[in-house]
Formats: structure tokens, sequence, C-alpha cells
């Protein structure tokens, strides 16, 4: 998303893949490189634990994860000492862009109370709804009204500035598209495939999940 792919578009047949944009080959050989034994950056292989716990175990200096995050990583270790920061970008970027996960509501079309549902979702979604979640989970709200009161406090001042820069893409099924991730990296890093190979499976199968 930083060097301008969308992963999914609006398309004349309704939304389309669209990870093999042109530069999508130098990002993933960006990303993958730092599993490559031979070059100077490599720093993960399969033995090692994940990032998160690495990092709740003081062997990890940096940690890239989600705000939501914040919380549970400070109960699951109490000693350990941490700051937040803002996602990195590009210094060429035009744009600072960061990635968020949006949760939406919906009815479902074969409910036999359509109304109530519609009020249920226009609730949660107005100003005094997402003002009670934000409350309640310490969270940026999904409402550029209510992004307007900025938190005193510095990590809640970090994501909120972070909810401004945030972008998301129409996730067809999370599970797949995990999948699909997951692969066209592993295919890279195992050497089954070069980058562009990989992106233009994973291309494929995330048209099919559309």
């Amino acid at each position: 998303m930083q060097n301008g792919n969308p992963i999914v578009k609006k398309g004349a047949r309704g939304n389309e893949a669209a990870l093999n944009k042109a530069g999508a080959s130098s990002v993933l050989d960006f990303y993958t490189e730092f599993a490559n034994p031979r070059k100077p950056v490599y720093s993960w292989n399969r033995s090692l634990p994940s990032s998160r716990n690495a990092f709740l175990s003081a062997k990890m200096g940096v940690y890239f994860g989600f705000g939501s995050e914040y919380e549970n990583l400070r109960k699951s270790n109490p000693n350990l000492n941490f700051d937040l920061a803002p996602f990195p970008t590009p210094r060429n970027a035009n744009i600072a862009i960061t990635y968020g996960k949006l949760t939406g509501v919906a009815i479902l079309r074969t409910s036999s109370k359509k109304s109530v549902g519609l009020q249920v979702a226009l609730t949660l979604a107005s100003a005094r709804g997402l003002s009670f979640l934000r409350a309640k989970t310490g969270l940026p709200p999904v409402h550029r009204g209510l992004l307007t009161i900025k938190p005193t406090d510095v990590f809640g001042a970090i994501m909120h500035e972070s909810a401004f820069r945030a972008r998301g893409f129409l996730d067809p099924d999370p599970k797949v598209s995990a999948e699909v991730f997951k692969n066209m990296i592993e295919s890279v890093t195992s050497g089954r495939a070069r980058s562009r190979e990989a992106i233009q499976t994973a291309q494929t199968e995330l048209q099919e999940a559309m």
C-alpha cells in the first residue's frame, strides 16, 4: 500500500484483486530478503519464535503490531519496558500510510428483523456509540468528527494519528487471504518461485476468493 498497490480495487465487474501491479515484486523481494541467509539483512528463519513472543521475552527490540495489541502486550509481560511509535514510511513517500483493521456491521438478507438490525447498526456507527466504544477499548474511533478530539496521553495520541493514516482493503475471507500471502512469501523464501511468479499465483488465488 505504501508503494501504491491497493491489493484490491474496484473494477468494471466489481471488486478485483490488484496484487500484480507494477512494483509489487520489488516489495516482495525486500520483505523476503530478511529470510535469505545470503543477504546482509538476514535475521529470520523457521527455528525462531514468532515476533510477538520474541518481543515479549525481551529477545527482540522492535515489534510491528496493531494499537489494539498494546494492552495485551503490557499485561502479558508487566516487566517489559517499551514505547510506541508510528509505523515507518518510505522517505520518498508523498503520503504517510499505515495499515489498519476495521470491522463493519451488516444485516443478513435473510433476517426477519431487518428494521431492528438497522437500528442497532446505526446506533453502533453513531458518534455516541463510537464514543462509548472508544471509552471501553481505548482505541481511536472510525469517525472523522470524533478524531478532532485528541487524547492527552502519548500512546493514545500516536494511535489517534495513525487512524488518520490507516488504509485497508476489502478482504473476501481473512483465513483465505492469510493463506494466500503466506504461500506467496514461502514460495519465494523456499526458492520454489521467483517473486513475479509468486505474485501472479497469489493474484489468481485472491481473485478466485473475490
